[in-house]
């Protein structure tokens, strides 16, 4: 017998049962916390003080799958999450409203995925939404009013694997996969084709993507490893072209990064070594 053979099991629970708390945020307007924690086992939102965590209470009422995530609404009162049934994968939209106690599917469509795809600090009651309603290999873009569940329809995805927006809901840019195995970056011309701008190759793709925007949409945030033996973080300016290294390290990826929900600055990001 050696010292491991001592040494007792983890137990099932420890290594696979719900966590007591995850994925906590604060409000858009910081006096709010919310955080996943389970409800007679199964995990929902709960909310509470943003000084009194203790003090929080479930807002959402799941009894069989449990949530995994969740967004605060620019409304400050909404809470938005995904849930499918019985794990088909065909995420429905809801909201739960923490004055009222409603809790609405914004996304009442049998056989068709949701996603949240942009919040905005300045179209608080509305957010843009993804359904593969009319492709089921794509997910076309669309407006969607949080107060009265109107949605229209914002783009249609003609084969890209993603879109990013600005805080206007304005689509800058889109990301498609090429045949090669690699991606390109692509934004409207004047006219509206949508032209590359930017070419990843097959061995960069994971490690070069784009993040977001800053306030004024001149400057694209990416994480960019192309001719780098790292993933390093730099912005892109879209007219010129030229990259400006903001942080890099020699022996590991850059990973997430925290922006500003306003000012689009950003504050920090992540090297786990």
């Amino acid at each position: 017998m050696n010292a491991q053979d001592s040494l007792p099991l983890i137990p099932r629970q420890v290594l696979f049962g719900n966590p007591d708390r995850a994925m906590a945020k604060v409000s858009p307007d910081g006096t709010r916390l919310g955080y996943l924690a389970p409800v007679d086992g199964v995990l929902n939102v709960w909310v509470g003080p943003a000084d009194d965590p203790d003090a929080a209470q479930p807002v959402t009422r799941d009894a069989d799958r449990g949530i995994r995530y969740y967004e605060w609404a620019y409304t400050n009162r909404h809470i938005l999450y995904i849930q499918d049934i019985g794990g088909d994968e065909n995420w429905c939209l809801y909201s739960a409203d923490l004055e009222s106690g409603e809790v609405a599917d914004l996304t009442p469509l049998e056989g068709v995925q949701a996603r949240i795809q942009g919040v905005s600090h300045r179209h608080p009651e509305e957010i843009i939404i993804g359904l593969n309603d009319r492709v089921a290999e794509l997910h076309d873009l669309y407006r969607l009013n949080l107060k009265t569940g109107e949605r229209e329809l914002l783009q249609e995805n003609f084969g890209a694997a993603s879109f990013l927006l600005d805080d206007d809901y304005q689509v800058r840019l889109a990301l498609r996969v090429t045949p090669d195995g690699g991606s390109e970056l692509l934004q409207p011309d004047a006219e509206g084709e949508w032209k590359p701008v930017l070419t990843i190759g097959m061995e960069d793709m994971l490690t070069t993507q784009p993040i977001g925007f800053d306030a004024s949409g001149k400057t694209l945030y990416m994480t960019d490893s192309r001719g780098r033996d790292t993933a390093a973080l730099v912005s892109l300016d879209r007219e010129s072209g030229a990259s400006t290294l903001l942080a890099a390290h020699a022996r590991v990826d850059a990973g997430d990064t925290l922006i500003h929900p306003v000012s689009k600055t950003v504050q920090a990001v992540a090297f786990t070594l």
